[in-house]
Parts: C-alpha cells; sequence; structure tokens
C-alpha cells in the first residue's frame, strides 16, 4: 500500500489555537501508518486569514471556519479577503480544488460573496443549515476555452 504524500498546511490568527492545532495533529496521526506525518508537509502559519505568501502549488482541498473579528458588531472583511482570493489559491483543473466552509448561522456567506463580487469568479453552495451553523462548498468558476465561449454565445442567440 503506497501511502500518497500530502502537503498540509495549518492557519491561524491565534498563536495559542495553532499550537493546539499542532498537537491535536500530532497526537492523532502519531502510530497511524495510513498517514504520512513528514514534518517538511506539514506548515503551521500564524495567519488571518489566507497568508501574505502565495502558494506555491494550489491547493486542492481548504477546510475552513471563516474568521469573524468583532468591534462594536461583525466585520466581515477577513472573509471577504479569502473569498476574493480563493480562485487564485484553489487548484483550477476540470477536477478543481473545493473549499469548504463552515461558519455559524449570523454569518451572511452569500452576502458577502456578493459584496466582494465574488459571485462571477467562485460558485458557492450551500449544502446544511441548522439553528446555529452553515456548511457549504465553495469552488473556482471553470474558464470557458474560446470554441466553448462561441458555442455558449450562439445558443444565446437561438
Amino acid at each position: 500500500k503506497t501511502k500518497k504524500k500530502v502537503k498540509l498546511t495549518m492557519l491561524d490568527a491565534d498563536a495559542v489555537a495553532l499550537e493546539a492545532a499542532k498537537q491535536n495533529f500530532s497526537s492523532l496521526v502519531s502510530g497511524n501508518d495510513d498517514v504520512n506525518d513528514d514534518e517538511n508537509n506539514i506548515e503551521y502559519l500564524l495567519s488571518d486569514g489566507f497568508p501574505q505568501k502565495t502558494t506555491t502549488k494550489p491547493c486542492e482541498l481548504i477546510l475552513t471556519n471563516p474568521p469573524v473579528h468583532y468591534n462594536a458588531k461583525p466585520d466581515f472583511r477577513v472573509l471577504g479577503h479569502m473569498l476574493t482570493e480563493l480562485p487564485n489559491v484553489l487548484k483550477k483543473e476540470k477536477k478543481g480544488g473545493a473549499c469548504f466552509c463552515v461558519c455559524q448561522r449570523y454569518v451572511p456567506l452569500e452576502s458577502v460573496a456578493q459584496y466582494y463580487q465574488t459571485t462571477k469568479t467562485i460558485d458557492l453552495k450551500i449544502h446544511a443549515k441548522n439553528d446555529g451553523f452553515a456548511f457549504g462548498r465553495l469552488s473556482a468558476k471553470q474558464s470557458l476555452t474560446h470554441e466553448e465561449e462561441k458555442t455558449k454565445l450562439t445558443q444565446r442567440q437561438r
């Protein structure tokens, strides 16, 4: 049985939370032969949203509980920035990357996507909601080839 080598990046804006994630992950994979836990393949970044450095390889999978900041009221700017950057960090091939997002129900994910005009570049589908949380899938919209654009235009003209 061959293990798939995975590059894993974990990030959080809180250093204590990041250290807890590191310890939790380490104890989770310790002794598990199905997981390649090579330390060189795991990166822990202190970051609020996507890091400033660009990833060298597009992500196949992002799991997130996006940050919401509070002053007098909720602040969704970091979420908006994440949605704006998502097409740049996700894998774009036919079987492109996906971002699965769980957030508290009061977070207006769809409205934030519209406000930051990301509905042209990402697909957002809410899969489940309950009283407390919403769960959605986001992916980069596929660019059409020149031929696909012509076909689409021809179909509209009919």
